[in-house]
């Protein structure tokens, strides 16, 4: 991340102003500073949730490695869930992992398509971005196009796609086709996680609502009552007994 701006829809001042950021594999970072400094605004930009608004400009660069996956959980924690009150937890699973891609993910600002690149896509014919593969030490993308043969698609370098404007498309197929965290680990289908959830004996998670622990219903609960007062002062747990030999 290098030069970049970023300021809210409708404001006249940037939030955040010519930030300068590397992380690399090793890199171990807390994000600290007042409230308001513009630290929940900065990770969002980082996920994918947000853009630069600066993108545009020459001297402004954004790059995340084609190998990177992100995990992130909102500071607002029902932000991930608030469309899907009247579902099963389960369900939401489902939806959202569905082909082992996260959903939510692709239909976040940084990934899903924007009208410019829907209109390029459409006027290309271009059907998907399969797979990809390194030779001679460039990155190279499967194209599929419409009423193209599976065994004529062809591959085109990650520079050539950018140029014909499918940056998104390219971010989403890095997203699909990068290894997965645990590679030892087989992915586990939405089907299979339902499964799994169930016992006997146990309550099926996949019959319960999402809408019960929903934001307003935590609102409603928190804070927890406080215990009755007492005069008398917490009991101390017992000390570890120590044994003694008899006289």
């Amino acid at each position: 991340m290098k030069n970049v701006d970023f300021r809210y829809p409708g404001t006249d001042h940037n939030q955040l102003t010519d930030v300068n950021i590397k992380l690399t594999l090793s890199s171990r970072v807390a994000v600290i500073g007042a409230n308001g400094a513009g630290k929940s605004t900065l990770i969002k930009m980082i996920v994918g949730e947000t853009l630069p608004s600066n993108a545009e400009e020459k001297n402004t660069s954004f790059f995340l490695h084609h190998n990177l996956r992100i995990a992130y959980i909102a500071q607002h924690s029902f932000h991930h869930v608030e469309a899907h009150y009247e579902e099963s937890p389960c369900a939401y699973i489902a939806w959202r992992f569905k082909e082992s891609v996260d959903r939510e993910k692709m239909e976040s600002e940084g990934y899903r398509l924007s009208d410019e690149e829907k209109e390029k896509v459409q006027a290309w014919g271009l059907e998907g971005i399969w797979s990809r593969r390194m030779k001679a030490g460039r990155l190279e993308y499967e194209v599929k196009k419409r009423g193209v043969r599976e065994k004529d698609n062809k591959y085109f370098t990650k520079e050539e796609l950018l140029d014909m404007g499918f940056s998104r498309s390219v971010k989403q197929a890095d997203e699909k086709v990068s290894p997965p965290a645990c590679t030892h680990t087989p992915r586990e289908r939405p089907h299979a996680l339902i499964k799994n959830r169930g016992g006997a004996g146990s309550e099926r998670p996949d019959r319960s609502l999402v809408a019960p622990t929903s934001a307003p219903d935590l609102a409603a609960r928190w804070p927890p009552p406080l215990p009755p007062p007492t005069n008398h002062p917490p009991r101390s747990p017992p000390s570890t007994p120590v044994w003694t030999s008899a006289p």
